[in-house]
């Protein structure tokens, strides 16, 4: 590896006119390979505005003892460093085959926004982006595009975080809802503040709703089935392949590839009525697939959908059912009493990587989990000798054929969720025809109460039952509270301070329930941790923008100098009460030193028991550690936040942490999702 010492001299001059710093003009050689870089100024910039004058390479990388960034052509630099930092020393890998001579520090352009007219618009997608400049001196921490359903979207729901460097970027939006009018606009974060573009509209297709045909079997229901596959354009053709729920073929069907789960069948994320088969015990309830996860819904719109359990079993039995060839393919034809017909070709199901039985068995999904385990959904399945409607596992590819109503507004989609999700179980879910009476029903969980019904926001019943007559489609939020007052468990462990720990995690109901995890500083869990989803940061762990005690660290040299998560930070407080907060550095080290620790299993969970004096004990269960979507080393390890910030880097927070061998206090970077174990003083009831 070829090192040269650079040291840039004069890379930056104070302004004489106050305290700001403005980039100068210096020049820079580095070698293909490795190329060591001193930094000696006082101020910490990021990468895009020291290198403004130089396009680097896809796969070049900057590296340091802080960490790494990587360079992508079209997007900039991305990974846990984004600055140049004050006296620190950096390498640089260039991936050119010639030394390069670079200027660095040219003034950037004045600033502005412009949001890019959205294109490629499809049922369930388009382009967006904007084009950004900024103002000399100024340097961007974040940018993207804010995407919603409301006029006026920003930073607070969804957005992207594209680059950090000016120019023109684009960005596809995913998963969109057909026939929906979304608000778009391009948005900057730099020294002096966030900015936004002019807001566009646009509204995605309706998936061509009028362009597949179907057949009238003369059903009781009226139903009208479709003449093909999805995916297919005449009914012998096998069409595409779905995982139930998932909208969008792919190359290989397991549970690793599975969009509802965290890898495995005991980790589900959606539609999940278990918690034994929820990733962290989640459960939602829902048994019928939504809209969005519909197949048939996303990609030919509104009026189709896939058909439910009890829709395949009225078809075969108002039909003549035979296996027969047509067009020299193999499949099942049922013909009614009007004389129409329906083709279903034997198309197999995909697994992993193959294609098994096709041309000698037909499964298709129906829009229904599976009545005994979440991991199954039912689905309607035939080969020369029989057919029926069974359960199968959600992660194969199964075809799917739609159906749509007699008229194309006669039936609505019922949803129901509960707020929070562990709080309570609903039941009403479902497609219902237009005049039929719903009956939705909310079920509070242990711990909490029922509050009551809403929609968008407001309340329509106080009533756990609520019935409706049915005239549109409906998305119903049954809301639970903790009872005011209730005391969640705790023990007393004889603790010099008088301190009183609780029985089991923040989002647990038992000793051994892993829980919730929680980003240090942040009151609820959610699927991703890292700097671009951190609450208290612009983007990476140099831009905190709250409890930060050195301007390095800060967004545009940001400090506050606190040290102790304020209550409305503390995830204990915030969702157990002001009784309750997160234990401190010291609180940690009291309960290890004046208690016995012990790694043991209980009630099948590993886990570290503290048994103390009075022969009382308190029991933590080795819940791992979330970082970005996954969950690390549960059942191995165990990570439980303290509030105290870490004095030596205040992107870093103490955390009791402990394996099979030892424990010991340690500091974590505050993106990470940990547990958190509630305590409370002595003298309180």
């Amino acid at each position: 590896m070829k090192k040269a010492l650079i040291t840039l001299i004069c890379l930056f001059a104070m302004m004489a006119a106050g305290t700001s710093l403005k980039a100068q003009e210096a020049i820079l050689e580095l070698y293909p390979g490795w190329t060591w870089i001193s930094y000696p100024s006082t101020d910490t910039l990021d990468f895009a505005t020291v290198f403004d004058s130089f396009t680097p390479m896809t796969g070049d990388y900057i590296k340091s003892q802080m960490g790494y960034a990587e360079y992508y052509e079209g997007y900039g630099w991305f990974g846990s460093l984004m600055n140049f930092m004050p006296c620190k020393g950096f390498m640089y890998k260039s991936n050119r085959t010639e030394p390069v001579m670079i200027t660095v520090g040219t003034p950037l352009s004045q600033q502005a926004v412009t949001t890019a007219e959205p294109t490629d618009i499809t049922a369930v997608s388009a382009v967006v982006g904007g084009t950004v400049t900024i103002g000399e001196g100024n340097h961007i921490f974040a940018r993207g595009v804010c995407w919603g359903t409301e006029p006026l979207p920003n930073v607070d729901g969804n957005h992207t975080t594209d680059a950090t460097v000016a120019g023109s970027q684009t960005v596809t939006l995913d998963n969109l809802s057909p026939s929906t009018t979304y608000y778009v606009r391009a948005y900057v974060a730099t020294d002096n503040g966030l900015f936004y573009g002019e807001v566009l509209s646009f509204t995605t297709e309706n998936g061509g709703s009028g362009d597949h045909g179907y057949v009238d079997l003369g059903l009781p229901s009226g139903l009208l089935w479709a003449t093909c596959n999805v995916g297919a354009n005449a009914p012998e053709e096998y069409g595409d392949y779905f995982a139930w729920g998932e909208t969008q073929p792919k190359d290989t069907y397991n549970w690793s590839m599975y969009q509802h789960c965290m890898g495995n069948v005991y980790m589900l994320t959606r539609y999940c009525d278990s918690s034994s088969f929820g990733y962290n015990g989640f459960t939602d309830n829902l048994t019928t697939l939504l809209p969005e996860d519909d197949a048939a819904t996303t990609n030919w719109g509104s009026v189709w959908r896939m058909p439910t359990k009890e829709e395949w079993q009225e078809l075969y039995n108002n039909t003549t059912c035979i296996w027969t060839t047509q067009d020299g393919v193999n499949g099942q034809l049922f013909t009614a009493s009007n004389g129409n017909s329906l083709f279903l070709p034997a198309a197999g199901c995909r697994d992993d990587h193959s294609l098994d039985g096709a041309g000698s068995f037909g499964s298709y999904w129906s829009n229904l989990l599976g009545m005994d385990y979440p991991l199954h959904a039912w689905a309607f399945s035939f080969y020369s000798g029989d057919y029926d409607v069974l359960e199968y596992s959600r992660h194969y590819g199964r075809s799917v054929r739609a159906v749509r109503p007699l008229g194309q507004n006669t039936s609505f989609f019922i949803n129901v969720t509960a707020n929070p999700t562990e709080s309570g179980i609903v039941t009403g879910s479902g497609i219902y025809q237009e005049g039929q009476s719903c009956t939705v029903t909310a079920t509070a969980n242990e711990g909490y109460t029922f509050s009551n019904w809403t929609e968008n926001g407001a309340v329509v019943s106080i009533n756990a039952t609520y019935s409706f007559t049915v005239e549109a489609d409906r998305t119903l939020v049954a809301n639970f509270a903790v009872p005011s007052g209730e005391s969640h468990e705790y023990v007393d462990l004889g603790l010099p301070s008088g301190l009183l720990w609780a029985t089991c995690n923040v989002g647990a109901y038992n000793p051994e329930d892993y829980g919730d995890y929680f980003a240090w500083g942040e009151t609820q869990p959610k699927d991703t941790y890292n700097w671009s989803t951190y609450q208290y940061c612009m983007g990476s762990e140099n831009t905190l923008t709250k409890y930060c005690t050195k301007s390095s660290c800060g967004y545009n040299g940001f400090t506050d100098n606190l040290t102790i998560l304020e209550p409305s930070d503390d995830a204990a407080t915030a969702n157990w009460g002001s009784d309750w907060r997160m234990p401190t550095y010291e609180e940690w080290w009291e309960l290890c030193e004046n208690t016995t620790v012990t790694w043991t299993t209980q009630n099948g969970v590993n886990g570290r028991l503290f048994t103390a004096s009075n022969g009382n004990s308190l029991f933590l269960p080795a819940a791992g550690y979330c970082s970005s979507s996954v969950l690390y080393s549960a059942g191995s390890n165990g990570g439980y936040w303290s509030s105290s910030l870490y004095s030596g880097r205040p992107d870093d927070a103490w955390n009791f942490y402990f394996g099979s061998d030892d424990y010991d206090m340690y500091n974590d970077y505050r993106n990470y999702g940990q547990s958190v174990r509630a305590v409370r003083v002595g003298s309180q009831n």
